[in-house]
């Protein structure tokens, strides 16, 4: 009976972590930081160096700016 329940905590943290990894390699976290300094000017100062997304730089050269990498 003991072994059976550390099989199924073994299956359930490897079901977890699996999910896990497939949101973070498939862009399911994104998002941007808002900084009290002036995070961009243009949208090329928001490049995440990343082919699926789309940089933009939101209120440019505002201290409310801030960067956006939207999967495309």
């Amino acid at each position: 009976m003991d072994r059976m329940k550390i099989s199924l905590i073994i299956i359930a943290v490897l079901a977890v972590t699996a999910i896990v990894g497939v949101a973070i390699n498939t862009d399911g976290f994104t998002g941007g930081t808002i900084i009290k300094s002036v995070s961009c000017f243009e949208n090329a100062d928001c490049n995440d160096h990343q082919d699926l997304t789309e940089d933009l730089c939101k209120n440019p050269g505002e201290t409310n700016s801030l960067c956006v990498n939207k999967p495309i």
